[in-house]
């Protein structure tokens, strides 16, 4: 179930990686509920930033389809409760601070080619070359930033009632990795046999 989050500011997506977080415990509403009710199901709150329109997922794994409906109202339903419960100052302040530990860990122990990916991601979403730099900056903000009443702005603000959203399921299909590896290996040897024997030294000397 994912949907758009437009006007979304730094401090907005600091305020969700904190109500992510709460949202995946065991512990919470949607926690308990999906316990409850889908016992062999694994789930997920998340966002994409890395993008020029960020969007927003709750994504569900090992369910049935016409499970989906039910699925969507526990999910807003744990929004709705976000919009009138304020989620712990403790609870924010430990998701916080193991937060930042975990980022400044990440550049005590830097890897080089994914940083440079998200450089990449970055600088494509902002044309800003140095848009990494803003954002760790921004990163680091969450402990001073992320508040009871700040979280429950952002809920009510992207997640109550999104612009625009799309239920997207996808299925299983047996035999479809043998039917796909038969379709590859025929166009291949399909596009063999239709070239010369010099064709073919050429493309392997290239």
């Amino acid at each position: 179930y994912n949907f758009t989050l437009p006007d979304a500011t730094p401090e907005n997506f600091n305020d969700l990686r904190v109500i992510n977080n709460y949202l995946g415990k065991e512990s919470s509403w949607l926690g308990q509920t999906m316990k409850e009710r889908f016992p062999n199901a694994n789930y997920y709150c998340g966002f994409n930033n890395f993008c020029r329109y960020p969007y927003y997922e709750f994504y569900v794994e090992n369910i049935n389809e016409e499970d989906k409906d039910e699925l969507k109202q526990i999910f807003e339903e744990a929004v709705n409760q976000l919009c009138r419960q304020k989620i712990d100052k403790t609870n924010i302040e430990l998701f916080a601070n193991g937060f930042k530990m975990d980022t400044i860990l990440d550049e005590e122990n830097p890897d080089g080619v994914q940083t440079l990916r998200s450089a990449g991601f970055l600088w494509s979403i902002s044309d800003d070359p140095v848009n990494i730099v803003t954002y760790r900056n921004n990163l680091l903000k969450l402990p001073k930033t992320s508040t009871p009443e700040g979280l429950m702005a952002t809920a009510n603000k992207l997640l109550a009632s999104p612009e625009q959203s799309v239920l997207v399921i996808t299925k299983p299909v047996a035999g479809l990795s043998e039917k796909k590896a038969e379709e590859t290996a025929k166009y291949f040897a399909d596009k063999k046999a239709a070239m010369s024997k010099q064709q073919i030294d050429d493309l392997i000397a290239d």
